[in-house]
Parts: structure tokens; C-alpha cells; sequence
């Protein structure tokens, strides 16, 4: 009864508030990035402990973003001591049950606050991630790959939790799409916990590990055969993005159709006849395109990473003519409208200029271009 109460005087002060500040003419200057390339505002974002800042207001490192902005890197040939730094703060800060942290912020003194849980909810994507990071240090870094190996048990075990016949469901609110309601399968956070199996495997082989290295191929099959009928049926992009670079969906087959279906600016969904639901909290706050109709340009960007990657370089190229009109901004910004193609300002959501994630992938993506064009395949 408190709730409902509750609910029945927030929802007007909510909704005149969002009216007033959509009407009330936005007087504060923007931030002039002019003088500042996309490198060195990149470099500027990066965290000492490790990792990047979401952005220039060096508030909050997310394990989410920190992970595709080293994704970036690692298209960019980068070496991994940015990977190494950020795996040994998460493994520091894992919990005793192995839950690594999602978030990181700071205490007016300094002081990392690390974050597990989101509205009270166990966030569960940045394990997968932290699994998958961990396998980069196979090649370069094994002693350490050796230290952290039962943090990485720990870490699978945690995620063995929410796994049922093959498949991983969670919770509303515990993964990126927060505000898209959901039978508690969700697709983006699948193909991420797919693919950490796989990285396990890579994990346990190198330990030695034969019987963890069997049943991790085992699990791994499993689990990718029946991700895989859910991949070919969905319109969601970024998964089937994720799905082609690690080969989870047949690259030779599925490639061509999927960005057949793409147009710029690439979109979160693809056409089609299903459109997913979003939660009463996201509409009352003026939040429920968030995750369905607004543009993410690192999206676009990292695709055409992953076609420099797989040497679909023409494919590449037109699409980099696409999204090189970004080159001219003074900074780049996470999200933009979809009607004109500008930052998002509203009352309860506003874009992050400055943005580390999408600052690296066009950084990669630019570099991708010009790296082929030197030595076309």
C-alpha cells in the first residue's frame, strides 16, 4: 500500500518536471572539446586504477564500457597492459562468492567504491567479461593468467548460478538493456556468457586443467547450438555483431545477410514484426528508447572493426564513409537522437560528451582504414 501511495504522488511531480524542463530553453554553454583530438581526450579518460571514466567528468568506471573500449584497442593491435591493469583491479575487488565488480566510483576523498548490485539487483554481465579479458593474457602475460586461474573458477561458478539446461536468465535491471522487459532470457548477455565458456576453455587448457578443459568444451557446445536458433530469429544487432565475431554464428554464411540488413545509422533493432516491450519506470522518466530507437555510433563503429577484422574490407570502407563525418566534431558523445542526429538532452537523460567507448572505437575504426588501404588484402 506504501508503494502504491508512494507511486501516486511521484508520478505527477515526475511528469510535470519532465514538461517543464522540455519547455525551459537550455541557457548553460557547451563544453568546447576544439582544441582536443579524440586521442588525447581518450587518454585524459583513463582511470590509474584501471580502466577508462565513462567520461570528462571522471566520475564512474564501468567494467561494461571499459571492456568494448579495450575490444577497441585490441583491434588497434595494442598491447595488453591496459587489459592486465583493469583484470587485476576487478580480481582484487571479486567478492568471496566470485562476483567481480560492474561499476567503479569514487568518495570525495579519492576512495574507489567498487559496485555489485543495481537497484539492488546482482548486475551479472561483467563476470562474462571479466572471463573473457582474462583470456587475453594467454598469449603474453601466462604467469599471470596462472596466478588469477581459481579467480577465474570463481568467477565461472558465479555465473553457473543463473544457468539453466544450457541457456543464462537474469533478473529485470541486471544487464545493459535495463529497460526493456524481458521472460529473463536475454540475448546480448548470452552471447557474452557464451562466449566467457569458450574463453574458459581457452583458461583450463592452458592450466592443464583436463578434466575443467573437457567439460568446458562440453558446456560450450551445448550452450552454442541453442544460442545459436535464438540468434538467427532475433532483430536485436549488437548480439548478432558479437555472435559473428566470435564466431558463434557462421561468419561465412551469416555475414553478408546480416549487414544486408543494416542501415545507417545503425540501429539497436532491425526491422521487423517484434518490438520489445519497455518497463512503466522507463516511460514514466522519459527513458524507454533508450535501449529500443536511440543511436549508439560506437555500434556502427564497432561493425565496421569487425569487417576490417574478417578483411570484408570493401564492405568496411562503406560504411567508414558513413560514419567518418564524425572526424569534423569537436568530441564525440554516447547516444544521439534519431530524428536529427544530436546529443540527447532531457530531464532525466543526457548524452555524456567526451565518451571513452565511443572515442576508442572510431579511433580503432580509423586506424582499421588506413592500416588496409596501406596493405589491401
Amino acid at each position: 500500500m506504501n508503494i502504491i501511495t508512494d507511486k501516486m504522488f511521484k508520478v505527477p511531480f515526475i511528469l510535470l518536471y519532465r514538461s517543464v524542463y522540455a519547455c525551459t530553453p537550455q541557457l548553460l554553454s557547451k563544453p568546447d572539446h576544439s582544441v582536443c583530438p579524440f586521442s588525447t581526450q581518450l587518454k585524459m579518460n583513463e582511470c590509474k586504477r584501471g580502466g577508462w571514466y565513462t567520461n570528462n567528468e571522471h566520475r564512474t568506471v564501468l567494467t561494461r564500457e571499459t571492456f568494448f573500449t579495450i575490444m577497441a584497442l585490441k583491434f588497434c593491435k595494442e598491447d595488453v597492459p591496459h587489459i592486465e591493469k583493469y583484470i587485476e583491479r576487478l580480481s582484487k575487488h571479486m567478492t568471496s562468492d566470485g562476483q567481480v565488480p560492474w561499476k567503479f566510483t569514487e568518495t570525495w576523498m579519492g576512495e574507489e567504491v567498487p559496485h555489485y548490485t543495481n537497484n539492488n539487483k546482482e548486475v551479472v554481465d561483467a563476470n562474462a567479461q571479466f572471463l573473457i579479458l582474462l583470456e587475453c593474457l594467454y598469449d603474453t602475460r601466462s604467469k599471470t593468467l596462472k596466478r588469477l586461474y581459481l579467480h577465474a573458477r570463481r568467477a565461472f561458478q558465479w555465473l553457473e548460478k543463473f544457468m539453466k539446461n544450457y541457456e543464462f536468465y537474469e533478473d529485470y535491471g541486471c544487464s545493459w538493456g535495463n529497460t526493456i522487459k524481458h521472460s529473463g532470457y536475454v540475448l546480448l548477455t548470452n552471447v557474452l556468457v557464451c562466449k566467457s565458456i569458450h574463453s574458459m576453455e581457452i583458461i583450463c587448457m592452458s592450466q592443464g586443467d583436463n578434466i575443467q578443459h573437457k567439460l568446458m568444451i562440453k558446456t560450450h557446445g551445448k550452450f552454442k547450438e541453442s544460442l545459436q536458433k535464438k540468434l538467427y530469429t532475433s532483430q536485436e544487432v549488437l548480439p548478432r555483431m558479437l555472435a559473428i565475431h566470435w564466431n558463434i554464428l557462421p561468419q561465412s554464411t551469416f555475414c553478408d545477410s546480416f549487414n544486408q540488413e543494416l542501415k545507417y545509422p545503425i540501429p539497436l533493432l532491425t526491422p521487423g514484426p517484434v518490438l520489445p516491450s519497455t518497463t512503466w519506470d522507463s516511460w514514466l522518466y522519459g527513458v524507454d528508447d533508450i535501449h529500443t530507437s536511440l543511436l549508439y555510433p560506437w555500434i556502427g563503429l564497432l561493425w565496421i572493426n569487425i569487417l576490417f577484422k574478417m578483411y570484408k574490407t570493401e564492405l568496411a570502407k562503406n560504411w567508414w564513409e558513413k560514419y567518418s563525418s564524425y572526424d569534423s566534431d569537436s568530441t564525440l558523445y554516447d547516444i544521439y537522437s534519431p530524428m536529427n542526429m544530436i546529443p540527447i538532452e532531457r530531464a532525466f537523460l543526457k548524452s555524456h560528451s567526451c565518451h571513452s567507448l565511443t572515442l576508442s572505437m572510431f579511433i580503432a575504426a580509423k586506424q582499421m582504414k588506413d592500416i588496409h588501404i596501406k596493405s589491401p588484402q
